[in-house]
């Protein structure tokens, strides 16, 4: 599992889709600074996990969060974002029979919510979903938020 903020032309790039695995991602490249495109990605061992039964799991060699039953539970990155409008995307694994959560994800005052109604068809097969923009006015420190609003 991992989540994207990418600027607008990054996202429009065709990887949304189907993916067998996440992308590979060294530490480095992976840090909450942006790549040299201006894209982050946060991976699930990168995120604060609040929440009673929520973990980070290993499937193979892919860690996602796991466990996550509770509505209650959430998960955090800290990150310092430059000013501009970014572009948002999950990437996310649901087996048949677990779907139709809704989550969302904050900046700020900012929320983007989105269904995850259709399955993947397996814990270890990945899709990602566009989860809409968030707009950041100046250079800011703060928490990404990602959150279930209903199981």
């Amino acid at each position: 599992m991992s989540l994207t903020l990418a600027p607008p032309r990054i996202a429009r790039n065709g990887r949304l889709g189907d993916v067998r695995r996440p992308p590979s991602t060294s530490a480095s490249s992976a840090s909450r600074r942006p790549a040299a495109d201006g894209s982050y990605t946060l991976l699930a061992q990168q995120a604060t996990l609040s929440g009673g039964g929520i973990r980070i799991e290993a499937r193979g060699s892919v860690k996602n969060i796991g466990y996550w039953n509770r509505p209650e539970d959430h998960i955090e990155w800290p990150v310092r974002l430059a000013a501009g409008r970014y572009a948002v995307d999950l990437l996310y694994a649901i087996a048949d029979g677990s779907e139709g959560s809704t989550i969302a994800v904050s900046w700020g005052d900012q929320h983007l919510a989105a269904t995850l109604g259709a399955a993947t068809g397996s814990w270890d097969t990945y899709a990602r979903i566009p989860l809409g923009f968030i707009e950041v006015g100046e250079e800011s420190v703060g928490e990404v938020r990602l959150e279930c609003l209903q199981k």
